[in-house]
């Protein structure tokens, strides 16, 4: 039994008897398979800083990206001290956040920040504002409806 995959790295790689792997292997489309230790894997990473989503008027914060493309493995990081803290986890190894990326990371989350505090800010003072209009609201209705109280309870005038 030989372990076979194709030259362009398209599908993964299959068992094969020996007589039909030569076969496949002279016909030039295939070739041994010899699994990568995590040692030998290079890591290809490609890092990148984007802002978040956006949801009406509010914006996500910024975040990490990463690809391997050695392994495909790829993923993001989020966080106040991502660019310090987290790493990316690929071929076998970790690898943290280069300077640059970090640099350009910690800038978006410096202008951010503001942005999103003031936001913050204005969704408690309408909250408050709602939670003030909302009793002021009860209370008035609590009045007229003590007041009805009081006139159905009063007995009938007589002219």
């Amino acid at each position: 039994m030989s372990k076979l995959i194709d030259i362009e790295g398209k599908h993964p790689p299959f068992d094969c008897a020996a007589g039909m792997a030569e076969g496949l292997l002279a016909s030039g489309k295939f070739k041994r398979y010899e699994p990568v230790t995590a040692q030998q894997k290079h890591q290809d990473i490609q890092w990148g800083v984007r802002l978040g989503h956006r949801y009406e008027d509010v914006r996500d914060a910024p975040c990490i990206t990463y690809n391997c493309r050695s392994c495909g493995n790829g993923g993001f990081l989020t966080g106040p001290t991502c660019h310090k803290t987290q790493v990316a986890r690929c071929c076998g190894g970790v690898t943290p956040v280069p300077r640059d990326i970090a640099e350009q990371f910690a800038k978006l989350r410096k202008a951010w920040e503001p942005n999103h505090r003031a936001y913050l800010e204005s969704k408690e003072r309408a909250r408050k504002e709602k939670e003030l209009k909302d009793r002021l609201v009860l209370q008035e209705e609590n009045r007229l409806l003590a007041a009805k109280l009081r006139m159905q309870s009063r007995p009938p005038e007589t002219l």
